[in-house]
């Protein structure tokens, strides 16, 4: 049989006692050459790799930046189209009867606006208009009687898609009219 004290003891058996008297018993020895190239060049492959991920993150946020720019440039361009699309003014007309109404341009009667164009790709998918208001201002007398003027707020919604790329674009542009709405007074 061995000695327990010159057997090497499991994993499970090891002792302080045991740690400490096998330490003391190492020899250190200095490391072979060719280990000191291998560390140099895998430092040099860690670090080239950082340079690449570094490069390659520089360029993606460039480009998110750069195409975040063009589509503020895009909203602003056609905020400032949109902003000058006034709608047609209302009008009175006469019917059979004599009596005043009123006409309210839609949405779908007035010429779209677009903040891009068919060309860049891009398709119209809707142009609707929301009420979101409305408000009188007062009683009127006006040739043909009574008429009541309103004020009426609307947020105008338009949306347009890029099939190629599948980009959406959606944009909401406030308006304002006044109306004159004919009343009965007695």
């Amino acid at each position: 049989m061995s000695d327990p004290e010159q057997r090497e003891p499991s994993d499970q058996d090891w002792t302080d006692d045991q740690i400490e008297k096998h330490l003391r018993g190492l020899v250190p020895s200095s490391p072979k050459a060719d280990f000191f190239s291998e560390m140099n060049a895998d430092y040099g492959r860690i670090q080239e790799s950082k340079r690449r991920s570094a490069r390659s993150a520089t360029v993606s946020l460039s480009k998110r930046v750069a195409i975040m720019t063009v589509g503020s440039f895009a909203l602003t361009f056609g905020f400032l189209q949109l902003r000058d699309l006034r709608p047609a003014s209302t009008e009175l007309t006469n019917t059979a009867s004599s009596s005043p109404t009123v006409t309210i341009p839609r949405l779908s009667d007035r010429p779209l606006n677009p903040v891009v164009s068919e060309r860049d790709g891009f398709q119209p998918v809707s142009a609707q208009e929301y009420l979101i208001d409305s408000s009188s201002k007062g009683l009127l007398r006006t040739g043909h009687g009574a008429v009541e003027k309103r004020e009426l707020h609307f947020r105008d919604a338009y949306h347009w898609h890029d099939p190629k790329t599948q980009t959406n674009i959606r944009y909401f542009v406030p308006r304002a009219e006044e109306v004159l709405v004919p009343v009965e007074v007695d």
